[in-house]
């Protein structure tokens, strides 16, 4: 039988030609003939097998899946952050702000993935300018991508080679072209190339966020030029991992423009300068989002800190940084591998905020405190409970979170819309479908809930129970997951919960994000 061969095959695959239907038929039974052919040679002298391990390639590579891909979804998989593992886990406000994208590899890939690259201005305007003579950072490589950036806001990362080093004049002079066109910084430096970076003043129009690393940035931004970031218009965004020494230190900022604060200090610092750490958050007046991560223990401010603006917070590791701050405003508390203590239930009673959105991933929490924590936050609408101690929730809890198991005045969280529980917790598994069959038909009282996500290993829950829950939950739930995973049947219970997902949603089931 004759092999399907397409009129010129190297130019369609080097211009991303899509086969029709009828050709990817008779170009996959030609496959399956060519393997055929391979099996039954392979005694034979490898020449004779070479061209048809060359047409097996060459034409599953005209039939792959990637290639119908529009062109709009192939950018936004160049441009993802986590494609480049350059993504910081964890906190809503921690992910890294430069992604130090690899056009050149991408290009490599064929024809159309190079031509595409080069169009897709913004792989080429997130830039590391560094001493360092290697890849994009020689002064032609750097001159190339910023020409091929085509005027999109510019990502740069200032890293020095080693304590001491500067960019050579040429380097420093062709980013100052630029100036008008930085939106983030990440600065990791020294005073020779802050001292560089100095013309950059009252140029910074399109400036959005700063990011200030470990270094002695702070020693030299206190001296000559210290107003070097004292006004650019559009700075909304302050990234820190190390405190100033003293007040005196704090870089002169247009503080009352920022929106988002996020203090992550690293424990190699040793214990971070209280007095700065508060003047800060004092200067910020007009904050809607604040992510700290202090890992030591933090003394009493000199004044209290009322955050009239704050939408949301993220707490790691100390939460006694709630402990003079008032957050009237507040809308997401989130609280990652944090021991509670009374310092968060006083922030809240201090605040009196209309809460919708509670987090806790990984903190440390007794049932008895969660269940009065929840009772302190009735307009919750979105709880999640990630990774807790076994003993965090209950029966108890879970039972306190039921319609019908007690007083409808005493049920806790009577807004809850989303709900998402992961981890391994001492309870039982009737207790959990009781609580989520109450909240799906819910009295007029309650919000219904809308939004199920649960991740729990080793809980079995008999599968009537499941099927009548999701017969329910087919008409209640806008977005729904349950894994229900019994370590002896890990592969049959996967099966079971997809399909239950079907018979829930069919085809277009949809998960909370």
């Amino acid at each position: 039988m004759q092999l399907f061969e397409a009129p010129n095959i190297l130019e369609r695959l080097r211009h991303n030609y899509i086969p029709s239907d009828v050709e990817i038929h008779a170009i996959r039974e030609s496959i399956t003939i060519a393997q055929s052919r391979i099996v039954a040679l392979q005694s034979g002298p490898p020449t004779e097998t070479e061209g048809l391990s060359k047409y097996v390639a060459l034409y599953s590579s005209l039939i792959s899946p990637i290639r119908r891909l529009p062109v709009d979804i192939l950018q936004t998989i160049f441009l993802d952050p986590i494609a480049h593992r350059r993504l910081r886990p964890g906190g809503f406000t921690r992910r890294s702000i430069i992604v130090d994208y690899r056009p050149n590899y991408l290009g490599a890939v064929c024809y159309h993935w190079r031509c595409l690259s080069l169009e897709t201005t913004k792989l080429w305007s997130s830039l590391v300018v560094s001493p360092n003579q290697t890849d994009r950072n020689t002064v032609g490589g750097l001159r190339l991508a910023l020409q091929r950036s085509q005027g999109a806001p510019l990502y740069l990362k200032f890293h020095p080679a080693m304590t001491g080093s500067i960019l050579d004049r040429e380097t420093i002079e062709e980013v100052l072209k630029h100036t008008e066109r930085w939106a983030h910084i990440d600065l990791t430096t020294n005073a020779g190339l802050l001292r560089q970076l100095s013309p950059a003043r009252h140029r910074l129009e399109s400036l959005d966020t700063l990011t200030i690393l470990h270094s002695d940035s702070y020693e030299y931004l206190q001296q000559y030029p210290s107003e070097l970031f004292a006004e650019p218009p559009m700075l909304r965004t302050l990234r820190v991992t190390k405190l100033p020494d003293s007040p005196s230190a704090v870089p002169i900022l247009p503080w009352s423009q920022l929106t988002q604060l996020c203090i992550h200090v690293d424990w190699a610092g040793g214990p971070p300068s209280t007095g700065a750490y508060y003047y800060m958050l004092s200067q910020a007046t007009n904050l809607r989002e604040y992510d700290v991560y202090l890992p030591y223990a933090t003394e009493p401010g000199p004044h209290p800190i009322i955050s009239h603006h704050l939408k949301e917070m993220c707490v790691t590791m100390k939460v006694d940084v709630l402990n003079h701050s008032t957050a009237p405003a507040l809308e997401k508390l989130a609280l990652v591998h944090c021991t509670l203590t009374s310092a968060v239930p006083s922030f809240l009673d201090r605040s009196s905020a209309q809460l919708q959105t509670l987090e806790m991933d990984g903190a440390s929490v007794r049932a008895v405190d969660l269940v009065s924590l929840l009772r302190m936050v009735p307009t919750v609408r979105r709880l999640v409970l990630r990774k807790l101690l076994p003993n965090a929730v209950t029966n108890l809890v879970l039972q306190s979170l039921t319609i019908g198991a007690f007083p409808l005045d005493q049920v806790l969280l009577p807004m809850m819309t989303s709900f998402l529980l992961d981890g391994g917790y001492l309870f039982k598994a009737d207790a959990l479908m009781s609580m989520l069959e109450s909240r799906l038909t819910p009295p007029d009282e309650f919000s219904q809930l809308a939004a199920i996500d649960i991740r729990i290993s080793l809980m079995v829950v008999p599968a009537a129970r499941l099927q009548n829950f999701a017969i329910a939950a087919k008409q209640a739930v806008e977005a729904f997951s349950f894994v229900s995973l019994n370590e002896a049947r890990t592969a049959v219970a996967v099966d079971f919960r997809l399909g239950l997902l079907d018979a829930v949603f069919g085809s277009s089931r949809r998960l909370i994000p």
